[in-house]
């Protein structure tokens, strides 16, 4: 298990169970497993669930991507810069 520390720019989504958010999301180490690769110093858009009574839990597989997936590498994770406006739009009216 890897686990990714982050610094939050923007949150869309708080889990009502919470009233912070960690600054550590556990992401399996492995790639057939659905782990994560994210380089440092770049921003991503990131989707994920709680596990336990505080811990962030993300996997590839579970990650939200434009429609036009030709835009994107396989196996990747979106980088922020390129969410597409109608995306970012979309994302925050979500009501969860």
């Amino acid at each position: 298990m890897y686990v990714i520390l982050v610094r939050r720019i923007d949150v869309t989504r708080t889990p009502a169970n919470l009233t912070t958010l960690p600054n550590e999301i556990f992401t399996p180490s492995e790639s057939p497993a659905c782990g994560l690769k994210i380089d440092a110093g770049k921003e991503y858009l990131l989707a994920g669930r709680v596990e336990g009574p505080n811990a962030l839990f993300t996997v590839l597989c579970g990650q939200v991507l434009p429609d036009d997936r030709a835009a994107v590498a396989f196996e990747n994770v979106l980088e922020w810069k390129n969410v597409p406006e109608a995306l970012q739009t979309e994302i925050k009216a979500i009501k969860c």
